[in-house]
């Protein structure tokens, strides 16, 4: 059983086969199951309900662009959500300029480079004001500034808009920015748990062949020679502690 409230920022982590991207497409409805399953208390049979209020981008560049022009795609996608003419191109603006994707707006999609891809598939997906967003590995291909600067525009969505976030990753400095941490392993839910507190359970991070974040396991360390006592995510906050 799995129970993820509004406005939650969660990531779900797991080594490769634990079934991370099998519970995405189950939450999508691309998977059919058998159980019980509701999106904003709707069932996810009602596919066009559900697609007015969750956008979902899955791993991978193999993403099918239809349009001639990058502009074109994003414009879609809007007009796929009855959005106002007037409001299309402002939404557009907006997303473009905090992403750095202007200078692509009129490129034909299948030209850019795979970061690029992942740009756009990401800007996409941040379209509408959905309710719900589900990013499945989808910032791997990206630098980290420009990661950092994704995931800051989603904490920031997260905590004005109230916008549930829920990301798959492979890279576990990518959990510093969530509030929850989900791992998967063998197809079970094997750590549900706050970030700070998931850091905690280094033993069953080793168990799944996951890696401790670096400032985790920094903060880890650091609490064995009673230099901390507690552990800090952020580099700032740690120094001040450790200078006092």
């Amino acid at each position: 059983n799995l129970e993820i409230k509004n406005s939650e920022f969660v990531f779900i982590i797991g080594k490769s086969g634990s079934g991370k991207t099998t519970l995405i497409k189950i939450l999508s409805g691309l998977i059919k199951d058998k159980y019980d399953i509701k999106i904003d208390n709707i069932k996810i049979e009602e596919k066009d309900k559900i697609k007015k209020i969750m956008n979902v981008s899955f791993e991978g560049l193999n993403t099918i662009f239809i349009t001639d022009t990058v502009r074109e795609e994003l414009e879609l996608k809007l007009k796929n959500l009855n959005t106002p003419k007037e409001e299309i191109n402002e939404q557009i603006k907006k997303i473009a300029k905090y992403l750095e994707i202007e200078n692509i707006l009129d490129c034909e999609p299948n030209s850019l480079s795979g970061g690029e891809k992942e740009l756009v598939k990401i800007a996409a997906v941040l379209l509408g004001n959905p309710k719900i967003i589900i990013l499945d590995e989808c910032t791997s291909m990206l630098d980290g500034i420009t990661k950092e600067k994704v995931y800051k525009y989603l904490k920031k969505i997260n905590r004005e808009n109230k916008t549930t976030i829920i990301c798959t990753t492979n890279d576990m400095d990518d959990l510093l920015y969530g509030k929850r941490i989900i791992m998967l392993g063998n197809k079970n839910i094997v750590l549900d748990s706050k970030t700070n507190k998931a850091f905690e359970n280094e033993k069953i991070f080793k168990e799944n062949n996951l890696e401790l974040p670096f400032m985790a396991s920094l903060s880890i360390k650091l609490k064995y020679y009673n230099l901390l006592d507690e552990i800090i995510l952020d580099i700032n906050k740690m120094v001040n502690k450790l200078w006092k």
